[in-house]
């Protein structure tokens, strides 16, 4: 009786913990964290990002190939083999 007695404390604590808020003290104006979630959100100044953008790589592209790729051939594994 007192094992069932310890667990039912047990679980009244784990719900009391549960149920309150732990921000140690602090108001948080909800508002205010929208607008700080939505700052996070918006991209910067895209004129200016694209103006950071370096010289476009160039240089030799290579050949397209005409002929048909080569198939492996299959190697026999021991479970196709007979006995």
């Amino acid at each position: 009786m007192a094992d069932i007695h310890e667990q039912m404390e047990l679980a009244d604590e784990i719900s009391t913990a549960i149920s309150q808020p732990t921000c140690f003290g602090q108001d948080i104006d909800e508002d205010e964290l929208e607008e700080l979630e939505l700052e996070e959100l918006q991209p910067g100044t895209p004129e200016v990002e694209l103006l950071e953008i370096g010289p476009a790589v160039t240089g030799e592209l290579p050949e397209v190939p005409t002929e048909e790729p080569v198939k492996p051939k299959k190697v026999a594994s021991e479970d196709d083999m007979v006995i």
